[in-house]
């Protein structure tokens, strides 16, 4: 990944939103986008930006006709929901149903992690999204994007 006009710290911001595709850092580097600000702007957040819907269209193509259950879920895990319980309160989807959803999502498609603690068990286990980009869409993008398609960001 050359990108030699990034200073390094900015390049560590960059990756905790886009992650390890390296596609999206062709695209920084073909682009010339030097700072966080410019990357997001161009890329992420404005007018046309390159990778606004990307997220999106993949994952509807993944999930099929059921995206919707599978983006609450994404959307919960990304405010930081991270229980059963918590996913299950936010999304309004039962905790016996929860299960086979969290399960497709970890091992299906690879998107989310299942962790439980050392000494915890089974119960206190919680539900990450592994992939900073899906992550950083799920939260900041998804939530916005109707405020983002009326260009007033």
């Amino acid at each position: 990944m050359p990108i030699s006009h990034v200073s390094e710290e900015e390049i560590v911001t960059i990756y905790s939103t886009l992650g390890g595709t390296p596609r999206h850092y062709q695209l920084v580097e073909s682009y010339g986008l030097d700072s966080y600000e410019s990357v997001l702007k161009s890329m992420i957040f404005g007018k046309n930006a390159l990778l606004q819907d990307e997220v999106r269209q993949i994952l509807i193509n993944e999930f099929g006709r059921n995206y919707a259950t599978y983006f609450s879920i994404l959307e919960a895990a990304s405010l930081g929901k991270n229980t059963l319980k918590e996913i299950s309160d936010t999304t309004g989807i039962p905790m016996n149903s929860l299960g086979k959803y969290l399960n497709e999502l970890a091992s299906t498609f690879d998107i989310i992690e299942r962790r439980e603690p050392l000494l915890g068990g089974k119960k206190m286990e919680r539900y990450f999204i592994k992939a900073n980009m899906v992550r950083f869409w799920f939260r900041f993008v998804n939530l916005n994007i109707s405020f983002l398609e009326s260009g007033k960001y």
